[in-house]
């Protein structure tokens, strides 16, 4: 009686265990990647919106407007480009990966040079005042970006315009090491309940007969 009341104990916990990894691998197959790309985007709006009334603040400057800079780009893991109204450099930061570095200058210059060739789909977004955020999807280095610019003005005349830049590469990466790691886990999981079942079979018979 003892044995047949462990077995279905153990039943219950391994059918409990695989149901649950199941339930963990589709959440996060269907749901984890657009939520987590959702929340890092509105992320980078916000903190992007809170860094231009910082640098509109400190603007004049330039220790405080370098620090600012460094802040956000650590904390949000993005490259920050400020340009002039007219679409010319302000400002970009340099990087000791120059590799890296030069891969992202190349994917911001792609960004840039989309609204730059369209003078007056740039004068609008000025205009308007308001932040665009949206994914960049570069074809020569296939990573995906957020892209997030807000228009600065003083007095109410359009002068600066800032680009944050976040690659998604990292949440790809990452959302395939948790599939493959669920996947392993659910594996071995199964295998460790076949490998029981083969072992006390003849219990499970006895107790599917009471």
């Amino acid at each position: 009686m003892k044995k047949s009341i462990a077995l279905k104990l153990f039943i219950i916990t391994v059918g409990f265990f695989i149901a649950f990894i199941s339930i963990q691998l589709l959440f996060q197959s269907l749901f984890f990647q657009n939520f987590y790309i959702e929340r890092k985007t509105n992320n980078l709006k916000h903190n992007l919106e809170s860094f231009e009334k910082s640098y509109t603040r400190n603007f004049g400057s330039l220790n405080k407007t370098l620090s600012s800079i460094k802040d956000f780009e650590e904390e949000n893991n993005a490259k920050i480009v400020i340009l002039e109204s007219n679409g010319l450099l302000s400002y970009t930061t340099d990087s000791e990966d120059k590799l890296k570095d030069s891969n992202r200058i190349n994917i911001i210059k792609a960004i840039v040079g989309e609204w730059t060739s369209n003078p007056k789909a740039f004068i609008d977004m000025q205009i308007k005042g308001e932040t665009v955020t949206y994914i960049f999807n570069d074809p020569y280095y296939n990573v995906k970006n957020i892209v997030s610019i807000v228009p600065v003005a003083f007095n109410n005349t359009p002068a600066k315009v800032i680009f944050a830049v976040s690659s998604l590469q990292p949440v790809d990466e990452a959302a395939a090491v948790m599939k493959e790691f669920y996947i392993h886990i659910y594996s071995c999981y199964n295998c460790y309940f076949s490998s029981c079942f083969h072992i006390f079979k003849d219990d499970f018979k006895t107790i599917s007969k009471t």
